[in-house]
């Protein structure tokens, strides 16, 4: 009796669950703070206008004179490149090999290439030579004779004979029965 009466005095105390009234007073808050915070500060940003480009650029000459920079820039960077290639070395270790045999780089791998073949026993007609077919095949053709094929070969499967066969619920039947008690 006395836990009934407590239990109807707590439903009495309780309210609803809901978020509903504080989404709204804080939606309010934000508002209010927003409307502050801008009527505080008054708009100062000036919007951007940029500058009329000037009637010289469109002038002929401004155009020609920026190609011949550009091609000054093109000269420049060509010699640069001739320059570097002609003060350029080779590393230590081919530059010493290439003293030492007074060959350089290619015609020591020639000279090399050259013993390893009469080693081999390889002369002049021992050259690979790929053979090369110039007959195009007709692909449409091959198609329509790849899917004759298939289709031949469809028809030789021989049909699955459909036999009888010994159900073994019926044997099966009084066994259970006899599981089941």
């Amino acid at each position: 009796k006395i836990i009934e009466e407590s239990e109807e005095r707590l439903r009495a105390s309780e309210r609803p669950f809901s978020f509903i009234e504080r989404e709204k007073v804080k939606r309010e808050q934000q508002r209010e703070k927003i409307h502050t915070l801008s009527a505080a500060r008054p708009c100062r940003t000036k919007r951007f206008f940029a500058k009329p480009v000037p009637r010289q650029i469109f002038d002929r000459e401004v155009t020609e004179k920026w190609l011949e920079e550009e091609l000054y820039r093109q000269i420049r960077i060509r010699m640069r490149a001739e320059e570097m290639l002609a003060s350029s070395q080779l590393p230590r270790c081919m530059e010493t090999r290439a003293k030492s045999r007074r060959y350089t780089v290619g015609e020591l791998r020639r000279h090399t290439d050259s013993i390893r073949a009469q080693q081999a026993g390889l002369t002049r007609e021992h050259h690979f030579r790929p053979f090369i077919n110039h007959r195009v095949p007709d692909f449409g053709e091959l198609h329509r004779q790849l899917r004759q094929d298939l289709n031949a070969e469809k028809t030789r499967r021989p049909n699955t004979v459909v036999e009888p066969f010994f159900l073994a619920d019926i044997v099966a039947g009084p066994v259970k029965e006899m599981l089941m008690q």
